[in-house]
């Protein structure tokens, strides 16, 4: 009985969410639909993200730190840039990246977006740059050998060299 009424449950929480997920007919409505489908998505990562923050072990001792000068901001943003380098695992890095950028949107404003912006744009023009100068440092290219094919004229005046058999006919034709 337990197992057909878990179930029936199941199969109620199956049909719930496709009904959700059904396509409105009015574009407008169905567009506001999927951004709060999104933002509960967003809402519920952040949620299980932060969820257990207490008992977490690295997280307790960031949540009982307090950092009102600027010195140790940056103290904190190194010590924090430390322990990603040494992970070097790039695509962890970026998902902090992204986690850390959407959880302080709030605190953050246009003009501070602005100058984050700046920075990243900065580092990544560096980056290509060096990225170009490692290739170039590879290897040079291999040039390949290639012969000269010559039109049959050129073969008739090397054959022939600069005789000319038609004298006063030249100026005839």
């Amino acid at each position: 009985r337990e197992a057909k009424a878990r179930r029936e449950a199941e199969a109620a929480e199956i049909r719930k969410r496709l009904d959700e997920l059904k396509p409105l007919d009015d574009p407008v409505a169905e567009r506001e639909r999927r951004r709060k489908l999104v933002e509960d998505a967003d809402h519920a990562l952040t949620e299980e993200l932060f969820a257990d923050e207490k008992n977490d072990p690295i997280l307790t001792p960031i949540m009982g730190l307090e950092l009102p000068t600027a010195a140790e901001y940056e103290s904190f943003g190194s010590a924090v840039a430390r322990k990603l380098n040494s992970g070097a695992n790039p695509a962890l890095t970026m998902m902090f990246f992204t986690g850390l950028i959407a959880a302080t949107e709030e605190s953050i404003g246009a003009d501070e977006i602005r100058e984050i912006t700046k920075l990243l744009n900065q580092l990544r023009n560096a980056k290509i740059k060096e990225n170009s100068a490692n290739k170039k440092k590879k290897g040079k290219k291999k040039t390949k050998a290639k012969m000269k094919m010559g039109t049959d004229d050129d073969w008739l005046t090397a054959q022939t060299g600069d005789m000319d058999d038609y004298g006063d006919y030249d100026d005839f034709i």
